[in-house]
């Protein structure tokens, strides 16, 4: 997210069923037994989007002090139309809730407000990553302008780490990260995901989404306009096992002294996934 003092001041009936004469003294295999029923015949796995803006979701911070700070929102995702469900199916389906929350690594990492009315955690005021739909905002700095250190494992001990859980577990989830840059000086982008997922890179951008090997840009000293598509990374979490938790860490990798409180912003888009209906 390319950001200078100038343009942006400071301020995402089963198989266990048993006769009816013995239901009185007989009880379910499952109960206690910590095993997970099946589902009931109603229901299905089923594809859902999650959208940052039209699902409601508003971010509440846990400090009225630190408003740009730690806290969490919840909304729930929407059941994609015309997936051939019968009647039966569509009574039975249930709420899935998305839970987007974020914490701090280091002691200098803190959530902020641009002038623009782009803020951490909250749904961005335009589009975003060429993608025609706003996203989940993670925008930070530093309390000071002093380095973080001489060595990228160093750096990366400060950092905004995202979790985004879901009430059911969900498989082939799919989501961009956006507006992954850098400004000399200011900011070196740096981003990993959980979980082992796959990311196509737009052509300025290398890595593999790892702590090890995040991914960023290939130039130190190339910001982007944050509506653009350059400085994306589409995750895909298609063939691996359902999750019910994902977490994304931001961080920046500049050395020396910064400029700007090395001020920061990137991205996440709306999500896609595939889930029990209930």
């Amino acid at each position: 997210m390319s950001i200078t003092t100038s343009r942006r001041g400071l301020l995402t009936a089963s198989a266990w069923a048993v006769p009816a004469i013995m239901v009185s003294s007989a009880s379910p295999a499952f109960a206690g037994s910590g095993v997970v029923p099946p589902p009931t015949s109603s229901c299905r796995e089923i594809d859902y989007t999650f959208s940052w803006q039209a699902s409601g979701y508003s971010f509440v911070p846990t400090s009225s002090s630190s408003l740009y700070g730690v806290g969490k929102g919840s909304a729930p995702a929407t059941r994609v139309p015309n997936q051939s469900l019968t009647p039966a199916e569509v009574a039975a389906i249930t709420p899935l809730t998305v839970t987007a929350s974020n914490s701090f690594t280091g002691n200098r990492m803190r959530g902020r407000l641009a002038s623009d009315g782009a803020a951490n955690m909250r749904v961005s005021p335009f589009n975003v990553g060429g993608l025609q739909a706003r996203g989940l905002t993670l925008l930070q700095d530093l309390t000071t302008n002093n380095s973080l250190g001489n060595n990228a494992a160093t750096r990366a001990g400060h950092a905004q780490v995202l979790k985004l859980e879901f009430s059911r577990p969900v498989k082939n989830l799919r989501f961009t990260i956006t507006d992954i840059d850098s400004t000399s000086g200011q900011y070196r982008d740096r981003v990993s995901v959980s979980g082992g997922a796959s990311g196509v890179r737009a052509t300025a951008l290398r890595g593999a989404g790892t702590a090890s090997d995040p991914w960023r840009n290939n130039s130190d000293n190339t910001g982007y306009d944050p509506g653009v598509g350059s400085g994306n990374v589409a995750v895909d979490y298609s063939g691996l096992a359902p999750v019910s938790t994902v977490l994304v860490t931001f961080w920046n990798d500049q050395s020396g002294s910064l400029s700007s409180y090395g001020l920061q912003g990137i991205f996440i888009s709306n999500l896609t996934f595939r889930a029990m209906s209930c």
